[in-house]
């Protein structure tokens, strides 16, 4: 989560999607510290996980949308697009 959240500081994306399995502190660590470093940060939670006890957190965390890894493509698609125009996904 460390290296990811420089990469934000470095590259400054549009859509940030982050997966909640990531190494080290994990993806919604992850989002609090975007969501800390830069209020109007857009991110989506994608994971493997479908269970709404990890939805609630990213969304508590400060993720924008949540989308899992067995939703179809164009859900994920639907989903970057939707948060990158500021509404939740």
């Amino acid at each position: 989560a460390g290296s990811a959240y420089h990469s934000y500081k470095t590259l400054t994306p549009d859509v940030t999607v982050v997966d909640i399995s990531m190494p080290g502190r994990g993806g919604i660590d992850l989002v609090r510290q975007l969501r800390i470093y830069d209020p109007d940060a857009r991110i989506l939670m994608f994971t493997m996980h479908a269970n709404a006890s990890y939805a609630e957190q990213s969304f508590k965390a400060g993720a924008q949308g949540y989308v899992t890894k067995s939703s179809p493509p164009e859900e994920l698609i639907g989903a970057i697009k939707t948060v990158y125009s500021g509404r939740p996904a």
